[in-house]
């Protein structure tokens, strides 16, 4: 190829650039926003999540690119953290504009928050159970020498 033009490959895809025209389309720092497309595992749909580059991997044979996004569950988000490269099937990354945004910092902590208070409630729980049965049990047995 001359010095104009270029031949490269995008997830195996061969794209013929002419140099004098190209532009670079997206340049990605630490702490940008993205979105994230991911297929869902069961089928053949595609989800869109809200995401957060954290770091980029500059492996040698592998760059890779570190997201955390965030999944709307029944329950709340869940934060999950997915390696994005030239071998990651089924996911890509694009920017993240302004209008899409569909809730804010506040009410994603509000969710987390209440997360942790249910989940300290179940704990709380358990630890309840858990000295009622060391109490009450074990007295029921000690008498037997059985142990529980």
């Amino acid at each position: 190829m001359n010095d104009e033009k270029r031949i490269i490959e995008i997830n195996g895809v061969k794209i013929e650039v002419d140099l004098r025209t190209a532009k670079q389309v997206e340049h990605y720092k630490v702490g940008d926003p993205v979105k994230l497309l991911v297929k869902d595992s069961y089928g053949s749909k595609y989800n869109t999540y809200p995401a957060v580059i954290v770091g980029f991997a500059d492996f040698r044979n592998l760059p890779s690119i570190e997201v955390l996004y965030l999944k709307e569950e029944f329950d709340g988000f869940n934060m999950k953290f997915m390696t994005v490269n030239n071998q990651t099937e089924d996911v890509e990354i694009a920017p993240f504009y302004d209008y899409e945004v569909i809730f804010s910092r506040a009410e994603i902590m509000d969710k987390l928050q209440k997360q942790i208070e249910s989940l300290s409630e179940k704990v709380r729980c358990l630890e309840s159970k858990k000295r009622a049965f060391d109490k009450y049990f074990n007295q029921a047995f000690e008498d037997t020498g059985a142990q529980v």
